[in-house]
């Protein structure tokens, strides 16, 4: 897997596609800051590369605002609690499908 990355005078963006990169890196050339950058970046991805991420993925960020303070963000949704290796090996599988 390659990862892609840009950066403008402002930041760094990076990220597993190109596309995604380069709407976190337009975010940032038109005057956003790393947030927004991160949310375009995450929207983009979520379109480009949807077998591994999508709207209702997880979400971990660490936010250091200007003056200093840290904020953390954890977004993170419950496991399929039918999601058992006996019921994929129920439906016919050795290994985990990776999709659905």
């Amino acid at each position: 897997m390659s990862h892609e990355s840009t950066h403008t005078a402002r930041g760094i963006v990076a990220a597993p596609h190109t596309l995604a990169v380069e709407a976190g890196r337009q975010v940032l050339a038109e005057g956003g800051n790393a947030v927004e950058a991160a949310l375009a970046t995450a929207v983009a991805i979520a379109v480009v590369y949807p077998h591994m991420n999508h709207l209702g993925g997880d979400g971990f960020w660490l936010i250091r605002e200007p003056n200093g303070r840290v904020r953390y963000i954890e977004a993170c949704g419950f496991a399929g609690t039918r999601a058992t290796i006996k019921s994929y090996r129920d439906a016919g599988y050795d290994t985990i499908p990776e999709r659905g």
